[in-house]
């Protein structure tokens, strides 16, 4: 950068300049960037508004455009009825192509006939162009971009989507449900969209258990049907 200086003239001094005094030497760290792994996922996967839908037994919820267009995003879902709940990805041509949600499987309920919890569709499929229902009971869900997750908790109940920006390293946690396993899948936000790994290291039903993570950015799914902890400081989530 040039700088002008006002208030010159062209007359030479008759004393010696001084010596000029070396400029101290030192390096800046940035500081650490806020919510970058909510930036990369907008970057890589799409965002747009969420969308919200209501109601009572089958039903087909077609999806705007820009939700057909995101190779990712996640649905919050809440179920209570007789028969099991299975929520599936349609086509462009109203074909079925992917269960998002299957309330049968022990891990993510208890009672097939009740939900409450996350799922997301992933870029190695083509995104839904609408979701079907199916299942007899009231239901509510909500379609929403990847980078909305929250930041990992050190808490939660059923399974959830986060966002993680932390180091990484190995973290203990525990859960009250010991009749299943525990799953936490980690997709490391990478220029490739990422890459799911288990981050369990043993997914036996014990009561504790310990998650190895990744360095971030990265989404992280928390795969459980009841109460969970992990002991994530703070500054790591």
């Amino acid at each position: 950068m040039m700088l002008a200086l006002a208030g010159c003239s062209g007359v030479a001094s008759s004393h010696p300049s001084p010596t000029p005094t070396p400029a101290p030497s030192f390096s800046v760290t940035p500081a650490p960037t806020v919510g970058t792994a909510a930036a990369r996922a907008d970057e890589l996967y799409g965002t747009f508004d969420s969308v919200s839908a209501a109601g009572d037994g089958e039903d087909v919820i077609p999806l705007p455009p820009e939700v057909t267009r995101a190779h990712s995003g996640i649905v919050r879902m809440t179920y209570d009825g007789t028969e099991p709940l299975v929520l599936w990805s349609l086509d462009v041509a109203g074909e079925k192509q992917m269960i998002l949600i299957d309330a049968t499987i022990p891990l993510i309920a208890a009672d097939p006939a009740s939900f409450d919890g996350e799922t997301t569709w992933w870029k190695a499929n083509d995104p839904p162009h609408a979701l079907q229902v199916e299942g007899d009971g009231s239901w509510e869900l909500t379609v929403s971009p990847v980078s909305s997750a929250p930041p990992l908790e050190g808490e939660g109940r059923g399974t959830r989507v986060y966002l993680y920006d932390g180091a990484g390293g190995s973290f203990a946690g525990h859960k009250s449900d010991t009749e299943v396993g525990m799953s936490v899948t980690e997709f490391v936000l990478d220029t490739g969209g990422g890459s799911p790994k288990e981050a369990v290291v043993d997914k036996r039903a014990d009561a504790d258990f310990v998650v190895a993570l990744t360095r971030g950015p990265s989404m992280v799914i928390v795969t459980h049907r009841g109460d969970w902890s992990i002991d994530i400081p703070i500054e790591e989530r």
